[in-house]
């Protein structure tokens, strides 16, 4: 159940690609993105956290389709990146959890990168790249 939304967003996304070159889904915070000519730039929201909205990831448009789900988790799969990001945000209860959950993320096969937030700390690992 935790990969609902981005399924979703998945198989919604891959169906008007035929009809477009450029589709962006996004389905309460699981974003699938298919782009020809250029990157995009996602926002993060992180609740109260004073990084909310001040940190944003680029997903590089030949990476493409990609999965960006709840701004903490991409793989190619928004379905994958669904279920992980669930997993890995189920892992973080205080700061020093980061690392450990990061590590667990990257550990999870077709995740390409994770970032977290909690209060004003931030972890990021793997191929995420900060815009």
């Amino acid at each position: 159940m935790a990969s609902v939304a981005g399924a979703i967003a998945r198989n919604v996304g891959l169906d008007l690609m035929k009809h477009s070159d450029n589709v962006i889904i996004e389905n309460g915070g699981d974003i699938f993105l298919k782009l020809m000519n250029r990157d995009a730039i996602v926002g993060i929201f992180a609740g109260d956290s004073p990084l909310s909205y001040n940190v944003s990831i680029r997903i590089k448009c030949n990476g493409t389709p990609a999965g960006a789900c709840t701004s903490s988790v991409t793989a190619e799969s928004t379905a994958l990146a669904d279920a992980a990001a669930t997993a890995v945000c189920n892992r973080v209860k205080r700061a020093g959890d980061i690392k450990e959950a990061l590590d667990f993320g990257l550990r999870v096969e077709g995740v390409e990168g994770a970032l977290i937030i909690i209060g004003d700390k931030l972890g990021i690992l793997g191929n995420i790249e900060l815009a």
